[in-house]
C-alpha cells in the first residue's frame, strides 16, 4: 500500500528524479549531488540512507509540489529489488556508482549485482541521462542496456573528469573538465580518489540538468556528507 502510494503521488510531481545505485558510495554520491543542484533549483533527497522498498516510498511521500529535484538512493540486497523502485521512482537521470562485491552471498556473482543494478539504466528514457565511472567493468554493459544517453566520468578520463588531481590529508584538489563546457578548480574536504570519483558523478548529474562549472564547483565544495 506505502509503494502504491507513492507511486501515484511521484506522478502528481512535476520534477526531475535522480536515482542513484551502487554497491558502494551511494549516500556520498547523494550528499553531494544535493549540494550541487541546490545552486540552482528546489531539492528533496533521501535522509541518510533510507534507500529500500520502505524508505523510498517514505523519501518520496515526503517531497514538496515546489521541489524541482528528487534525489533517490536505490539500495538492494537480493534480486529483483531495484526494479520496483524504479517503477516508483520514474527517474530521468540515473547515477550507478560502482559494482562491488556487496550482497554477493545473496546475489552469486558480480555480473548479477550488475543486472540487478542495471534495472536503474534499463528504467531511463530516451531523453534521459546514465552516469558511470569510466573504466568500470561494466560500463558498457550498462551502455548496452540503456535508451538513454551515457555518460562516463573519472580521474583523467571521461566527458566529466578530475585532471592534476593532488590528494592531500584534508582531502583533494583537481580541475574539474567538462567536454566543450570548460573547467572550474576544485577543493574537496574528504579525503580519497573515491571521494573524488562520487563528486564526478554528482557534477555530472548537475551539467546534465544544466549547471555551469563554476556552479558545480561551489557544490561540491559546499557539501556535506552524511556521517
Amino acid at each position: 500500500a506505502l509503494q502504491r502510494l507513492a507511486c501515484w503521488y511521484r506522478s502528481q510531481l512535476d520534477v526531475v528524479v535522480v536515482g542513484i545505485t551502487g554497491s558502494n558510495g551511494k549516500t556520498t554520491t547523494k550528499d553531494f549531488a544535493e549540494a550541487v543542484l541546490e545552486q540552482r533549483y528546489q531539492v528533496h533527497a533521501t535522509k541518510g540512507n533510507l534507500n529500500n522498498h520502505i524508505g523510498l516510498p517514505l523519501t518520496v511521500l515526503c517531497a514538496n509540489e515546489d521541489d524541482d529535484v528528487l534525489i533517490l538512493e536505490m539500495g538492494m540486497n537480493h534480486p529483483g529489488e531495484i526494479a520496483p523502485l524504479c517503477a516508483i521512482a520514474q527517474p530521468q537521470i540515473g547515477i550507478i556508482t560502482n559494482i562491488g562485491t556487496a550482497h554477493i552471498e545473496f546475489m552469486g556473482s558480480r555480473e548479477a549485482i550488475a543486472e540487478e543494478k542495471g534495472a536503474l539504466a534499463r528504467s531511463l528514457p530516451e531523453v534521459g541521462t546514465l552516469l558511470v565511472t569510466a573504466g568500470c567493468d561494466f560500463t558498457e554493459y550498462f551502455q548496452a542496456r540503456t535508451h538513454a544517453r551515457t555518460i562516463a566520468v573519472g580521474n583523467g578520463r571521461g566527458l566529466v573528469r578530475a585532471e592534476s588531481l593532488r590528494l592531500t590529508k584534508e582531502g583533494s584538489e583537481f580541475e574539474l573538465a567538462i567536454d566543450g563546457a570548460g573547467g572550474a578548480f576544485v577543493k574537496l574536504r574528504l579525503a580519497g580518489k573515491h571521494m573524488v570519483n562520487n563528486a564526478l558523478l554528482a557534477a555530472g548529474a548537475g551539467w546534465a540538468l544544466g549547471l555551469t562549472p563554476n556552479e558545480l564547483a561551489c557544490g561540491l565544495e559546499a557539501a556535506s556528507i552524511t556521517g
